[in-house]
Parts: C-alpha cells; sequence; structure tokens
C-alpha cells in the first residue's frame, strides 16, 4: 500500500504549482507519493484516488483561484471581498453567540465549531466594553496556512470581516478590524484589533474602483467566484453544526436534568449529563428504562404521561417525587410536552431537584417561627414592665406600713396575725413583681463572675428546695456537676431562679414520682446547633435539667416559654412565670435554650451560657501554677480557628512557652518540614482540610516519635484513640482552661 504524503510534500507541491504564470495551461492532476489528486475547475471538484474530497479553494488548485483572482482585481480589493464575506457569515455565527448571556462564552462556542470547520484555534485575547476594542490572535487558520504555503501574503479578509462583524453587533456600532500579526510573515498567529470606525466595505470599494484601472464588472467576476466558494464553505460549517450542536445547548449546557422517551414504547432516547449525575445511571443503564422506573409515585406518572401526549404545550408540576438508582427519594419539579420528530410522538422533560428549596423553606419557617416568639415574648416582656412598674407604686404601702403598723402592736394583740399574713402576702407580691421585671428583661441589673456549680450547691441546700422535696417525696434529685467548670458573667440571683424554676418544672412533672438529673459541664460548638434556639460557635457552660416525667407536646412545647401558660392547677403551683423568667434570664445572659421533649418519656431543658475566663473574686488568691510552668519549651498550635489558637497561645505563653501558631494541618506539615517543635496541641476537627489524625500521621513520617496532645469540642472519638495509639498524649476537651492545659502540656513533655 502506498504510503500517505505528509503535509509538508503537499505544501511544497502547491508552491512549484503558484510559480507558473497566470493563464498558463495546468496539469487537471497530481501525483505525490504514488496518491492521485485530481481537479475539475469548472465544475469546483476534487478527488483524491478518484474519491470525492471537500475542498475549501479549488480552482487549477488552491494557488490558481487564489492567486488568480488576487492578480485580477488587486490585493486591496480582493481583501475587502473577503472581509465582505467573512461579515456576510456573521449573521448565522450570532445565532450561536446570542444564545450565552456573556459575549466571552459565546465566543468560545462559535470558535470550537470554527476549528472543527478548520478556521483555526480561536482566541480573544482582551475586550474593553468602555472603549469598546477588542484583540483577536487566531492561530493555524486556513487563510493564513494557505498564504504562508504559496509564499504571499495579502492578510487573513474572511476572519477580518468576521471579527469586525461580532464586535459590530457587540459594540451596536459599525466596527473595522486591523491586522497586526501574519502567518505568512513567520508569525505565530493572526492577530486583530478590532475598533469603532467610520469605514466600510462598500465605501471602500467604491473608492478603489473609482482610482483603480480595474472594471466593476472585474470585481462582479472575483465576488461571484468568491461568494459560490464561501456558500461551499457554509454549507460544509452548517453539516459540522448539526453534527456537532444536536442538543448541545438543549442537552449539555442545561444544569436541570432533560431527557426524551417515546410516546409508544415509553423507552427513553436520550438525557443530558444531569439526568445521569441526578439519577446514578449511565447512559446505557438510563435508555434501557422508562419513567415509571424514575418514578417514587408510579400510578401518579403514568397517569401524566396519558395527559402529556396530546398536548404540546409546556406543563409543570411544582411536586413529584422521583427515585434515585440507589434508591433515594428525593423532591422535584417537572416540565414536560410532546413534539413530533420522524413521524413518532416524542415527550421531553425536565427534572428539577428541589431539596435545596424545599430545605430552605423549612429554615425559612423556622425562622420566621422563631422571630414571631421572640416578638411576642417582646410584646409580653412590654406588657408586662408596664403591670410591674403599676404593682410596684401599689405595693409600696402594702409591703412598708405592715413594719410599721406592728412595732407600735403589743406581742400579744389579735391584730399582728392578719398584719403579718398582709406583710407576707407584700412580699410575695413584690417577688412576683421582680418575675415580671425579668419577663420585661429590665431585671439584671448587675452582674458579676459566677460559677453554676457554687449557684446549683447553694440552691440545693436552699428553704425553696427543702420546701419542694417535701411536697414530692416521691422524686428523686440527681446532680453531675463537671469539676473543672469555667465561670459565667452574669446576675446570681437571677441565674439561681432559673435554677429553681427548672427544677421545679421538671418535679412537678412526675406526679406519680419519678427522678430529676442537674448537670452542668463546659462546651465548645463548632457548629451551630439548629433548635428551639440555633446555638452559634463558642464556649459555653451548659446547665441540663432532665426528667422522666410526663412530657410536654408539640404544640405545648412551642408556648411552654410564654407568661402565664400554664398546664398546672391555678393557685397550687405557682403563678405560670417561672419558665418565662427562665427565657428573660437567658437571653438577657445572651445565651440559647435548647428544649427536647417527648410525651411519656420525659424532658430535657439545656442552658447555654457564654464562658468568661475571669476568676471569681474569691479565687483571686490562686493557688500556685509553678508546677505547671514551663522553661521556653516550643510549642506548635494547630487549629482551624482563630479565637481557640489565640487563647492556647495566650495560656501557654502565661505558662513560659515559646508559641506558633497555624490555623490547618496542612500549614503543620509545611511549618515541620523545615523547623520542629518539642510539642503539637492538636485540634482534632478542622474544616475544609485534613484532620488532626491525618496531620499527625504526616508529620511523624517527618519526625517520628513527635511529642502531641489532642484537643477538641466534641467527645473522645475513634480517630481521637488512633492518634493517641500512633503516640500521640493526652485527649484534653475544650473550652481550655489554665489548669487543664497546663498539666497536659507538663505531662506530655516530662515523659
Amino acid at each position: 500500500m502506498a504510503k500517505k504524503p505528509t503535509y509538508e510534500q503537499l505544501e511544497q507541491r502547491v508552491k512549484e504549482l503558484a510559480k507558473l504564470p497566470v493563464g498558463q495551461n495546468r496539469a487537471d492532476k497530481i501525483e505525490v507519493s504514488d496518491i492521485t489528486i485530481a481537479w475539475d475547475s469548472k465544475q469546483g471538484t476534487c478527488t483524491f484516488e478518484n474519491l470525492p474530497v471537500a475542498m475549501m479553494w479549488v480552482d487549477t488548485t488552491l494557488a490558481g483561484l487564489m492567486l488568480g483572482v488576487q492578480a485580477m482585481v488587486g490585493t486591496e480589493r480582493f481583501g475587502l471581498a473577503l472581509q465582505s464575506e467573512g461579515r456576510k457569515s456573521v449573521e448565522a455565527d450570532w445565532k450561536v453567540i446570542s444564545q450565552f448571556s456573556d459575549f466571552q462564552d459565546g465566543f468560545k462556542a462559535i470558535a470550537n465549531i470554527a476549528a472543527v470547520a478548520g478556521w483555526g484555534n480561536w482566541n480573544l485575547i482582551s475586550l474593553d466594553m468602555e472603549k469598546k476594542e477588542a484583540l483577536f490572535r487566531i492561530r493555524d487558520s486556513w487563510e493564513g496556512r494557505y498564504q504562508k504555503a504559496l509564499g504571499v501574503c495579502w492578510g487573513s479578509g474572511m476572519l477580518a470581516g468576521k471579527m469586525a462583524g461580532y464586535c459590530s453587533k457587540l459594540f451596536e456600532t459599525n466596527c473595522w478590524a486591523n491586522q497586526t500579526a501574519f502567518i505568512p510573515k513567520e508569525g505565530e498567529h493572526d492577530e486583530f484589533v478590532v475598533t469603532p470606525s467610520e469605514r466600510s466595505i462598500e465605501q471602500e470599494i467604491e473608492n478603489l474602483l473609482a482610482t483603480d484601472e480595474a472594471t466593476r464588472a472585474d470585481m462582479a467576476v472575483a465576488l461571484q467566484k468568491l461568494q459560490k466558494e464561501v456558500a461551499e464553505r457554509r454549507q460544509t460549517e452548517e453539516a459540522h453544526r448539526e453534527s456537532e450542536q444536536k442538543y448541545r445547548q438543549l442537552f449539555e449546557n442545561e444544569t436541570d436534568a432533560i431527557m426524551v422517551f417515546d410516546a409508544e414504547t415509553k423507552l427513553f432516547e436520550d438525557a443530558n449529563e444531569a439526568t445521569l449525575d441526578l439519577y446514578g445511571y449511565t447512559k446505557a443503564e438510563f435508555l434501557k428504562l422508562t419513567p415509571e422506573d424514575l418514578s417514587a409515585e408510579p400510578e401518579k406518572t403514568r397517569r401524566a404521561v396519558r395527559g402529556i401526549v396530546d398536548r404540546t404545550e409546556l406543563e409543570t408540576i411544582p411536586l413529584r417525587y422521583q427515585k434515585k438508582k440507589d434508591g433515594t427519594i428525593i423532591p422535584a419539579e417537572i416540565t414536560s410536552g410532546a413534539f413530533e420528530m420522524k413521524g413518532r410522538k416524542k415527550i421531553i422533560g425536565a427534572v428539577r431537584d428541589i431539596s435545596e428549596r424545599i430545605q430552605s423553606q423549612k429554615e425559612k419557617e423556622k425562622l420566621e417561627a422563631r422571630l414571631q416568639r421572640a416578638e411576642k415574648m417582646e410584646a409580653l416582656g412590654t406588657l408586662a414592665g408596664g403591670v410591674a412598674h403599676d404593682l410596684n407604686n401599689v405595693l409600696g404601702g402594702l409591703v412598708s406600713y405592715p413594719d410599721l403598723m406592728l412595732m407600735d402592736l403589743p406581742e400579744d394583740s389579735p391584730l399582728r396575725e392578719p398584719i403579718l399574713t398582709m406583710k407576707n402576702s407584700g412580699k410575695k407580691a413584690a417577688a412576683i413583681v421582680q418575675d415580671l421585671l425579668t419577663l420585661a428583661r429590665r431585671g439584671v441589673v448587675t452582674t458579676e463572675v459566677s460559677n453554676l456549680n457554687d449557684i446549683v450547691a447553694d440552691y440545693l441546700k436552699s428553704p425553696e428546695y427543702e420546701r419542694l422535696k417535701s411536697f414530692h417525696p416521691g422524686v428523686s434529685i440527681e446532680t453531675g456537676l463537671e469539676t473543672n467548670l469555667l465561670n459565667v458573667v452574669g446576675s446570681p440571683t437571677h441565674l439561681s431562679k432559673t435554677v429553681m424554676n427548672l427544677v421545679s418544672n421538671a418535679v412537678e412533672a412526675l406526679p406519680g414520682g419519678g427522678k430529676v438529673t442537674i448537670s452542668t459541664k463546659n462546651q465548645h460548638i463548632d457548629r451551630p446547633i439548629a433548635g428551639y434556639d440555633e446555638v452559634q460557635e463558642g464556649d459555653y457552660v451548659v446547665l441540663s435539667v432532665v426528667d422522666n416525667g410526663i412530657g410536654i407536646s408539640p404544640q405545648d412545647a412551642q408556648r411552654i416559654f410564654e407568661p402565664f401558660y400554664t398546664k398546672k392547677v391555678m393557685g397550687k403551683s405557682g403563678t405560670g412565670l417561672g419558665m418565662a423568667v427562665v427565657w428573660g434570664t437567658v437571653k438577657d445572659h445572651k445565651g440559647y435554650i435548647e428544649l427536647k421533649s417527648t410525651e411519656g418519656e420525659g424532658t430535657r431543658v439545656d442552658l447555654y451560657f457564654p464562658v468568661t475566663r475571669k476568676e471569681l473574686e474569691k479565687d483571686k488568691a490562686a493557688t500556685s501554677i509553678e508546677e505547671f510552668m514551663g522553661s521556653g519549651e516550643r510549642i506548635l498550635v494547630v487549629d482551624d480557628v482563630q479565637e481557640q489558637r489565640e487563647i492556647a497561645a495566650v495560656l501557654l505563653r502565661q505558662l513560659g512557652y515559646s508559641i506558633h501558631t497555624v490555623s490547618s494541618g496542612e500549614e503543620a506539615v509545611e511549618y515541620m518540614k523545615t523547623d520542629t517543635a518539642d510539642l503539637l496541641v492538636l485540634d482534632m476537627i478542622m474544616d475544609p482540610g485534613i484532620d488532626g489524625l491525618d496531620t499527625y500521621k504526616k508529620i511523624i513520617e517527618l519526625h517520628p516519635g513527635q511529642k502531641a496532645i489532642i484537643a477538641s469540642g466534641f467527645s473522645e472519638t475513634d480517630r481521637v484513640k488512633e492518634t493517641e495509639r500512633l503516640g500521640a498524649g493526652q485527649y484534653i476537651k475544650k473550652p481550655y482552661t489554665l489548669e487543664k492545659i497546663g498539666v497536659a502540656v507538663k505531662a506530655e513533655l516530662e515523659e
């Protein structure tokens, strides 16, 4: 079999032909490496070994036509003719470009089509919409390549016309393309600068005809030949466009899942990539399915398909449930319509996963509910504040005058007892006023550093607690208080009343007896927790009161913190302000509430109070920390949260260590490639990026036996335990305290 000619061989043969004088008879065929190339100038056809070949320029080879026309009409008019035909092709191209909202994206699309059709590699280098200026560079174009082969350079006129035409559309004004770089002149590319201009093809040709010896007939002949060849090229481009772009705009550029199925067989015939991604099938698997196979509601789908067949307009079903390959059910919005293709009815459908939309709606509803609840509480608080103000004025005499009266009465006076009753009633009324002031958010007038363990302990020694126990002998109350509980800033009086109200509520939810547990703990929140309130990131002291009583219904749970809303017997169990006071106190302390309850099983209330690093007044004379002090050892703190890095760094520097901090596991690994540390303080959960375990694995590859301690706001996990098995020291739970981090660091360094 004959060896195929190389591009260089063909190029050399064309150059040889180009050297023949214009008008001289030339052979109508050539042989290159035993391959016969023949052409018919009149018919505009070409064959390779008797097989037809599409050619863009045919007339005694490319050389004859291009050199012949150029010699006949002159270089300038020849270039203008090419530019004219280039501009004429813009309308068809613009239909593709205009489908994109951004011109640069549209230009990329038409450039891809042009590359397939032999127009070279198009690049938009710069675009200035304000100046209305664009710079294009085109590599390997047929115009430049053939001119280089012929050894001539008259410019790439058709490309210039196209680029000027695109910019005229874009800038909405006439533009002209000046070619500033040429492939035939040993350039790497053709380059065009396009700017607004009053120049036009028609005027330029008129000017040339008026000053040149050539006739209009000459130009007409040249343009006729060019138009014929351009028409042939346009047909080739359209064929490529139809084959390459079929469904591309409709299918592959759509983020929604789009599919087509036959109305009779119900089998899918086509689907875009978004469809396959959504449902989890391969293309081959999907084309064996029907719409019912994708539906979690097959009967509804059958009815819907029957209704679509005779309808040409599109219809949207706002919610249907679809089924993925793995069985996952998703909510979807489906738009569908029927059309005919090759005499058969087809149905096209677009499916959009609306899971995020539904989730967003739910979140919106939750947020609106919280807002309404807060507004209601604020309104009730305003009302309560006004009532409390008036009651205080009334109670002034009721509380004060009994004392004056008692001072003047003898001990055996029969009036003493009713006056004492009056006095005690006044005190109870004053206590209710204080509750109303708390609800009105006006009650916390003093704040100090407090510890909830102390407040719980004081309450358990109070007369109120003893009285509560005497009324409910069948209820046991247990505590679980964290030993090194951090402090909070707030009002001890209101915090104490909060504990009392929560415990009282829990006990009264156990009419037949049961157990109430009071607990405290330090808690670091890495991510917001959505519940009754949305607990934000940070360090908190959590007070929890849990009972195994009758529970609270979902309806009552939404209103439990409203004032005077109670399911208790009126006059027996308080005023109905207890949980409202809890709500007001928590909000005044910038805290959060989490409520969980199941009817028949019990209730759990968690109150989150922001921590403070300040010490209690009584603890100012703290014990010596000499035993935890360091000696300048180098410690690398690795944590993705800036506040946590800073807290750890401040505490450790106070203990005498030299500290360096990084914000991710990747940074820690890079640091340890060129430096060392006596100890790592390693956060376990870091997002995004590698976590503490993966960070430690990479570091011990660089420094076998590297000492480390692990820190996290969560409980000890399997990944924590694996890190410890690899050689890390003890695990400490956030939030940090000076003693906690000092003991852990010292112990690991001395091991």
